[in-house]
């Protein structure tokens, strides 16, 4: 197994994982059932719903598929 180098003294993995985490992002490594310290994504917003309104929905939805 590779291990990351470490930087500054801290494991690469756990710096790539913290700027992740300053940029807004989802890290792996800080999940609490399976550390998966390689891993970053953007953070998912779980419903629609929580982000834009009924009628911005409905507007979309029409604008892609008709009706």
């Amino acid at each position: 197994m590779v291990r990351p180098e470490k930087i500054n003294g801290i494991n690469g993995y756990h710096n790539y994982a913290e700027k992740a985490r300053s940029l807004g992002l989802t890290a792996g490594g800080f999940w609490t059932n399976f550390r998966d310290w390689p891993h970053v994504q953007m953070k998912s917003i779980s419903s629609p719903a929580r982000q834009y309104t009924l009628e911005q929905i409905d507007r979309e939805m029409k604008n892609r598929f008709g009706g």
